[in-house]
């Protein structure tokens, strides 16, 4: 889009007609997607799991977007399946005990490598939980 405004060849009504679809395209997506927080808005998410993946964003962004991109396959239904409910209190008991060990005095690189280490699984399991739930036809 900058560069669009810096190049001479541009036309005024061009750039009208990039900013009119750049509106029409957020108004679409907006409908299905917070786009401060980057949730899916239909997603069956826990709201505390969420803002613990919101909190672990701000740690580790590249791992908690991950994370927060596997969550939102995650389809919405009345409740979470047995093994998403699993995969969710596992995480949440992760992350809010990472923070914790934080808190009380930070913790040495070990720790931290365990840590992301058990992540990236957490990370395979919400993706296998979604393929799962795509699989039976519950999605």
């Amino acid at each position: 889009m900058v560069r669009a405004l810096s190049n001479p060849s541009v036309s005024r009504a061009d750039l009208v007609a990039l900013e009119q679809t750049n509106y029409e395209i957020r108004n679409f997506v907006g409908r299905f997607y917070d786009g401060q927080t980057g949730w899916l808005l239909r997603t069956n998410v826990p709201s505390e799991l969420k803002a613990a993946i919101n909190r672990l964003i701000q740690i580790d962004a590249l791992r908690g977007k991950k994370l927060q991109e596997a969550l939102n396959l995650w389809s919405k239904n009345t409740e979470l399946t047995a093994q998403q409910q699993l995969v969710a209190d596992t995480l949440q008991a992760l992350i809010n005990g990472y923070e914790a060990e934080s808190a009380s005095g930070g913790l040495d690189f070990e720790e931290v490598t365990r840590f992301n280490a058990l992540l990236q699984q957490g990370i395979e399991a919400v993706k296998q939980s979604s393929t799962l739930v795509a699989d039976v036809g519950i999605a």
